[in-house]
């Protein structure tokens, strides 16, 4: 039986920056010819004598681990940051004017900004995804398994374009976009009320108390909006992207927050390639502009709004899915598992089911609802877990909302009384063998509830023990596990501990 252990690699080729005239590498050198000075040949070239010793000690440590009978799994990330070499080397396979996020969901009322650059698929089409299948092959050199990251991001991503500093301000894409027509026929007057009312920030003296109080209206419209009329405000050159409100100086926090907020109280959004198309703006019913209108246009609104991000998209997104997914999985004979958390259309887990891709089951985060109620039931083809990089781990998850963690006590743990403040060993046991008992071929437990099934070993503040904060752009990675590996190892009997718990769940070599 093999034993799955996460591994994440940040790059896994070596490419090189625009510029460069030259590159060669050897089994034990590494040398660059440049067409400029030596300081920068040689901290590029510093830069890839340390990829290729990381790429000596991660085999290494691969093949340790095969010798062990342990298999280890990797990680492909959904991009690459702007600044990588593999976007200056391959400028025209990025959308280099766009920034790859998510829409809101649990992790942000304001969607997600990762700020890389997306992917333009139609040039990487031209010749066969090649630069995927070389990403791909090189993942091979180190790994049995890997976790393709937001693999919906394969049928559509969140694209924001790169004025934006927030996730509201983004669309689908690609998407079927709405020309002008197709909006009318729901009878919205598009152009007859002005293109404008629609798509530029809704601002009027209402909005501005709203925002930001009424003691400070005559600030606000005297520092930073032009009045055009009609009782309307525009934002000045100065603040007219959240970029520009982004870079202001000494500048406190709710001003900066009201200034985002009048950016994004729009209805539409235009289409990033076709500017005369349009797209409702994501959790558009929650604006103030859309207060603005009487019942009955409200309603033509919602209809709209329902049925584009509820259906419209969804057969399109599966053509795409199937363009990509089949070159990148056929790329290597590495076991292809999916994180498809989130907005989820309802075709994704068929497409991943047919491509033998397997998905991603997380108790507390599923699809629709507030838990997965059949967890043991889970389809053969997923990776279970308890946590994930970008939650909180499971301690950190009980105290964050009392009423919810009540009912996964009382209606999924099916225990009765008032749920404890905090979660004891007991309970971390209890939500980890659920999930060890489960149908998922692959149960794969983050280090950290591994720990707290422990009275002892566990960190007193569940908040160190967070990796990622998906919400905040600059908060990820900060994890380090507070014991040294010889410690645990030797600590026998913490590992009897495991190896009799695990062989009183479905996980047992007797299943």
């Amino acid at each position: 039986m093999l034993l799955f252990a996460t591994c994440v690699i940040i790059s896994s080729a070596l490419t090189v920056p625009i510029g460069i005239k030259k590159y060669e590498i050897y089994s034990e050198s590494v040398w660059i010819d440049l067409m400029s000075d030596s300081k920068i040949a040689d901290q590029i070239n510093l830069s890839l004598m340390v990829q290729y010793l990381l790429h000596l000690q991660l085999k290494e440590a691969v093949d340790f681990c095969h010798s062990l009978g342990i298999a280890v799994k990797g990680d492909i990330s959904v991009g690459v940051d702007r600044k990588s070499a593999d976007a200056w080397a391959n400028p025209d396979l990025f959308n280099l004017d766009m920034q790859a996020g998510a829409p809101p969901d649990p992790f942000s009322a304001v969607g997600q900004n990762w700020e890389f650059p997306t992917y333009n698929w139609d040039k990487m089409a031209e010749d066969g995804y090649d630069w995927w299948t070389r990403r791909m092959k090189s993942m091979a050199e180190y790994f049995d398994a890997y976790r393709l990251d937001h693999i919906l991001g394969f049928f559509r991503i969140w694209e924001i374009p790169a004025t934006a500093v927030r996730g509201l301000l983004g669309h689908f894409s690609p998407a079927l976009a709405m020309p002008d027509w197709e909006i009318e026929n729901y009878g919205i007057p598009f152009r007859a009320w002005g293109i404008e009312r629609f798509t530029e920030p809704f601002i009027k003296d209402w909005v501005i108390d709203e925002y930001f109080g009424r003691d400070n209206r005559d600030y606000i419209v005297s520092q930073f909006l032009d009045y055009t009329g009609d009782g309307n405000y525009r934002l000045k050159a100065f603040v007219d992207t959240q970029r520009k409100v982004e870079s202001l100086a000494d500048t406190p926090d709710w001003l900066i927050e009201g200034l985002y907020r009048l950016h994004e109280n729009v209805i539409f959004v235009r289409d990033h390639q076709n500017q005369f198309m349009y797209h409702p703006r994501i959790k558009m019913l929650e604006t103030l502009s859309f207060r603005e209108f009487g019942d009955e246009f409200k309603h033509k609104l919602e209809r709209l709004y329902n049925d584009y991000f509820y259906g419209r998209n969804y057969g399109f997104w599966e053509e795409q899915a199937y363009k990509k997914l089949p070159a990148i999985k056929g790329a290597t004979d590495m076991l292809a598992c999916g994180e498809d958390l989130g907005m989820v259309p309802d075709n994704v887990p068929n497409v991943m089911w047919n491509l033998q891709i397997l998905r991603l089951i997380i108790e507390r985060m599923p699809a629709d609802g507030d838990f997965v109620s059949d967890l043991v039931y889970t389809p053969y083809l997923s990776v279970v877990t308890t946590s994930s990089h970008d939650t909180t781990p499971l301690r950190m998850w009980w105290e964050e909302d009392r009423a919810f963690t009540q009912r996964y006590y009382n209606e999924i743990m099916h225990w009765g009384g008032e749920a404890p403040q905090f979660a004891e060993p007991e309970i971390i046991q209890e939500i980890v063998k659920r999930t060890l008992n489960t149908e998922a071929m692959l149960a794969i437990i983050p280090l950290q509830d591994w720990l707290d099934m422990t009275g002892d070993l566990r960190i007193e503040n569940p908040a160190e023990e967070r990796i990622n904060n998906p919400e905040h752009t600059y908060h990820y990675w900060r994890y380090r596990l507070h014991l040294n590996l010889e410690e645990l190892r030797d600590n026998e009997g913490l590992t009897d501990f495991y190896h009799q718990f695990i062989a009183n769940t479905r996980r047992s070599k007797n299943e």
